[in-house]
């Protein structure tokens, strides 16, 4: 039987291909698995010499004839068989042949995972570059929720490859299955939605947002914050602009804990910050002294009242007795000279004490020599300019959104740096490092924005007593020397606290990385007018040994400090 399939190759060879081909059908029916692959690796044979040959009547009866055949095979209870039917298929088919794939998808319904399995890579092979129609289309999302994982997991790489981008009747259908009972299948269907969807798709990215927001599957949640990466994406089109992408930024900020309503922080924003403290607190006391003058007068009213009453019910015991009216021109009696010290006394004693209701009139204690704390001696640091809202309590969905930010926002767009920012006080070690990263590609070589030198020094003031966290300190550290871009003494005075509390907690060892931190971010932020006076603080809270290493190292910048 194998000289039968030859002796026909070698005839197409000749110049009778289609009788040749004809002549095979028998082999594909034959109940030997081993004549049916023969049969189709013939076919294959001939196909390619009928291609070659490149004579237009040949090769159209060529594909009249082979689309059946293979299609058929692809059902074939041999494995081999449906492999070999799989090649054919990407070989010898014209790609994108519809009758085949209608062919095709009638095996997705096969009671055997095997060939379920064949028939979703046909498909692929068949119309791969978006050649797909949509009914094709349609039955094969229905493949994401077969019972075989292999199934599915080829069902999800061939909708890919096969769905052209932004096909509606397929974003309808995975739709479905994300709102479909089957949660453990959710994950997938969002991945495949919005991988097929356009960007600025605005029903993708409605869907999209809501499940960042309110799933509680993190994989399904994680999803979601790559697709609003995608469906962010700037338009190249400058005359039709992507108009979503504020909607993806809002939900990837809200994920990561902060608002977009963050503050823009100058330098005439910090001056006038203790008048306004001042002008609060003289408000204060104003109301709590108009409050107590009030008290008073309350109680003035009632103690009249109370005589008032009382004399009324005397009148009515006893006779009136005869008012007698004060002569302004006689002579009033002595008062005892006791009686004139005690009051004088008590009169100095008023006097001298400092009144309780208005403290601003207590006199300053002079000489006091005790430092105030950074937060005292600059007020501004003392405010949170970042209010934080509840984040995701899954670190891989705030980290891809953190991915997703960098690629959707130009360079040194604010709108996201309130959240780059929060992200640098998180608990997970990896999203630290990537809002220093995202910070770093959006921020570097941006004019300085003072709110970035508050949020760092408020990471490194946060949990006093406990020293903090070491990876937010490093990231903080690090978003500062890659963003500022302005000297700030509040900021010198803060990292100079830093280094004192590091040598005060005995750990000059172990924090050698973060004290070189410390190092290259006062560079950035001294003033030149105060570098001179910083050299003695800087070698105080370093060890000799310690600084004459880190001197040694290339780029390292004690050597601009110390002299």
């Amino acid at each position: 039987m194998t000289a039968t399939w030859e002796t026909l190759v070698q005839a197409a060879q000749q110049g009778d291909a289609i009788a040749a081909l004809e002549r095979l059908e028998p082999l594909l029916r034959d109940v030997n698995p081993t004549l049916r692959y023969e049969g189709l690796e013939a076919m294959i044979r001939i196909a390619l010499l009928v291609y070659a040959r490149a004579d237009p009547q040949e090769v159209s009866a060529c594909y009249e004839k082979l689309p059946r055949h293979f299609a058929a095979r692809v059902g074939d209870p041999d494995q081999d068989v449906r492999a070999l039917a799989l090649e054919g298929i990407s070989s010898v088919i014209k790609r994108g042949d519809h009758e085949t794939g209608d062919h095709v998808v009638a095996h997705l319904k096969d009671w055997r995972g095997g060939v379920r399995r064949t028939a979703v890579d046909a498909l692929a092979r068949l119309f791969a570059g978006g050649l797909a129609k949509d009914t094709v289309l349609t039955k094969l999302v229905a493949c994401i929720e077969d019972q075989d994982a292999e199934v599915r997991r080829s069902t999800a790489r061939t909708l890919v490859t096969i769905c052209p981008e932004g096909n509606q009747a397929t974003l309808a259908a995975l739709a479905g299955k994300i709102k479909g009972p089957l949660r453990e299948l959710h994950a997938l269907a969002t991945e495949v939605l919005w991988t097929v969807a356009k960007p600025g798709d605005a029903k993708v990215i409605k869907l999209l947002s809501h499940l960042l927001q309110s799933n509680d599957d993190p994989r399904v949640r994680r999803q979601a914050a790559m697709g609003l990466g995608k469906m962010g994406t700037p338009s190249k089109d400058k005359e039709h602009p992507n108009k979503h992408a504020e909607v993806c930024i809002e939900a990837l900020c809200t994920a990561l804990g902060c608002c977009m309503d963050l503050p823009i922080v100058d330098l005439q924003w910090i001056a006038d910050e203790p008048k306004r403290r001042e002008e609060e607190e003289l408000r204060r006391l104003m109301e709590a002294q108009a409050e107590l003058e009030q008290q008073e007068a309350d109680q003035t009213s009632e103690e009249q009242d109370s005589q008032d009453e009382a004399d009324a019910n005397q009148g009515d015991a006893s006779p009136a007795e005869p008012v007698i009216e004060a002569n302004p021109f006689q002579e009033q009696p002595p008062q005892p000279e006791d009686d004139v010290q005690g009051t004088q006394e008590q009169g100095e004693e008023q006097t001298s004490q400092p009144s309780a209701e208005n403290p601003e009139e207590d006199s300053p204690v002079e000489g006091c020599d005790e430092a105030l704390a950074p937060g005292d001696l600059f007020p501004h640091l003392r405010f949170d300019l970042l209010p934080e809202t509840e984040k995701d309590c899954d670190h891989s969905v705030r980290y891809e959104a953190l991915s997703s930010l960098e690629k959707i926002i130009d360079r040194g767009d604010r709108r996201v740096l309130g959240a780059l920012l929060v992200a640098l006080r998180d608990p997970d070690r990896e999203v630290c490092c990537k809002a220093v990263e995202a910070i770093s590609a959006l921020y570097e070589f941006v004019p300085g924005d003072l709110t970035v030198v508050i949020a760092v020094a408020q990471v490194l003031m946060q949990d006093s007593d406990g020293y903090g966290n070491i990876n937010n300190r490093k990231a903080a550290l690090r978003a500062l020397i890659t963003a500022a871009g302005v000297a700030d003494e509040a900021m010198s005075a803060v990292l100079l606290c830093h280094l004192e509390t590091m040598r005060d907690k005995s750990t000059l060892d172990a924090g050698a990385g973060e004290r070189k931190l410390l190092l290259q971010a006062l560079d950035c932020v001294v003033p030149e007018d105060l570098r001179s006076q910083l050299g003695d603080a800087l070698v105080a809270s370093l060890e000799d040994q310690t600084v004459e290493e880190l001197q040694s190292e290339p780029g390292c910048l004690t050597s601009s400090f110390i002299s």
